[in-house]
């Protein structure tokens, strides 16, 4: 979203693609686009640096299929070396804590969205992204489905490769903007959400 490049010729070779712009800044404003402009049932979440296995929406489909009281599945995030040739400290610290998305799903009952599958039926009925957020606005989003009582289930053979920060820059920007995240959820979780006991992620 907001981007300075014309993407439209890189979308235009490719058959079946379309591409929306969303001015505002966030990645929660530009997926509440992609849902409003999308016409399937099930939609599919990833983030714009990582590289999905190519089975990937198979093994999202399936898996809210085998599960047909979910409402949602939360994928597999592997985090793999920007340059597997040099590996710095960064890099280290994020293979080492990366994104547990299972732990996530099983412990916490919030998906990241860098990997995350939902029925239509649920943005419908819960309604979408919080744009106000610039980050952990898929856990605001999770918890609210959980308020809904709709299931979120973890799918580990759907994948996706989340590249490592690098780069002390990387990480210092990162950490700031997780920061502010929590702190636009952490009135929720005292009010609405008091049972989470949500634990800040060390990434």
């Amino acid at each position: 979203n907001a981007s300075s490049e014309d993407l439209r010729p890189i979308v235009a070779a490719f058959q079946g693609f379309g591409l929306e712009r969303e001015d505002r800044p966030g990645s929660y404003a530009a997926r509440n686009l992609g849902i409003a402009a999308s016409k399937g049932q099930i939609l599919a979440f990833t983030d714009s640096d990582c590289l999905p296995d190519a089975g990937w929406i198979e093994a999202g489909v399936r898996a809210l299929a085998e599960h047909p009281d979910c409402g949602a599945v939360g994928g597999r995030i592997e985090m793999v070396a920007r340059d597997p040739q040099r590996i710095t400290l960064f890099d280290l610290h994020d293979l080492v804590w990366g994104m547990p998305q299972r732990v996530y799903v099983e412990r916490y009952g919030l998906a990241a969205t860098a990997n995350l599958f939902a029925h239509r039926w649920v943005f419908d009925r819960i309604g979408a992204f919080d744009a106000a957020f610039k980050s952990c606005g898929d856990c605001e989003w999770s918890f609210r489905l959980e308020a809904a009582g709709i299931a979120l289930v973890y799918a580990n053979d759907a994948r996706i490769c989340h590249p490592t920060r690098s780069s002390l820059g990387d990480f210092v920007r990162r950490r700031r903007r997780i920061t502010g995240g929590f702190h636009q959820l952490e009135p929720l979780l005292d009010s609405k959400y008091p049972h989470k006991n949500f634990e800040v992620p060390k990434t």
